[in-house]
């Protein structure tokens, strides 16, 4: 497992595929999960959607600002 996983959405697929393989990160389909899954056991997450569907997501996984 690499420290940095690509999220998107399944328009993006394409496009994740190709930034993933460049950065030799994981792919993965956005679920409603995902983000808590990844959160804990990535060092880097790179999202191919809005961002306001990641602000949502990952702010109730920050201790502090």
């Amino acid at each position: 497992m690499t420290d940095t996983v690509v999220i998107a959405l399944p328009y993006f697929r394409k496009d994740a595929e190709r930034v993933a393989a460049y950065l030799g990160a994981g792919l993965s389909m956005y679920t409603p999960e995902i983000f808590m899954d990844s959160f804990r056991s990535r060092k880097r997450i790179v999202a191919l959607m809005s961002m306001g569907i990641v602000v949502r997501k990952i702010a109730p996984l920050l201790d502090d600002k």
